[in-house]
């Protein structure tokens, strides 16, 4: 008789989130020991290269300077956490592939770039490539789950508005809150 295994969904969206978190974080690592930062080591010459440097900014190093964002971006970090763990835990079961690949990518590059914000002050990037800038894995993880995002709400955009409103007016702002929970109840009341 056979046996089949039944994988979480749950358990596998968490594992592919802290698996992809752990590698640009373990690749970060490996690119400040090993590569130089006066040198790039080309994989495809003039497309992909190898080197390491040091952001101590935003997106290309913006706002490098200003000491207010560098404190800001551990906030936004942090918001940027929980916001799709929020979202997730209201509409999970209705997530497409897409849209549900979108919140892994998204999460961890979140993630991996919160070791460097708070315990660094900047990030380390190591992949040159032949647009502007150099990245590391979470910034190529962040623009997939943009792209993947809109593909999963072109495909099914009811996936996330239609559903999210069916869901809401079934409940309460208590009960959506989770007030509800310290609601003493008619016995709780008599004793």
């Amino acid at each position: 008789m056979k046996r089949s295994i039944k994988i979480n969904k749950h358990y596998l969206t968490v594992f592919w989130i802290i698996f992809i978190a752990t590698i640009d974080v373990i690749t970060r690592n490996n690119a400040q020991l090993y590569f130089d930062p006066d040198k790039t080591i080309w994989v495809i010459k003039g497309i992909l290269g190898l080197t390491y440097k040091i952001n101590y900014g935003g997106l290309f190093g913006v706002g490098s300077n200003w000491r207010f964002f560098r404190i800001s971006a551990i906030l936004f970090n942090f918001l940027f956490l929980a916001l799709p763990f929020v979202y997730y835990s209201k509409l999970h079961q209705y997530l497409n592939l897409p849209l549900r690949s979108s919140f892994i990518l998204f999460t961890a590059s979140s993630l991996g770039s919160l070791p460097d914000i708070i315990f660094l002050r900047y990030t380390r990037d190591w992949i040159d490539w032949f647009g502007p800038g150099v990245a590391n894995i979470a910034d190529y993880c962040g623009f997939a789950s943009f792209f993947l995002l809109i593909v999963g709400l072109i495909l099914h955009p009811y996936v996330t508005w239609e559903r999210y409103k069916k869901w809401s007016t079934t409940r309460s702002i208590r009960e959506e809150l989770g007030l509800h929970l310290f609601q003493k109840t008619k016995n709780d009341k008599d004793t």
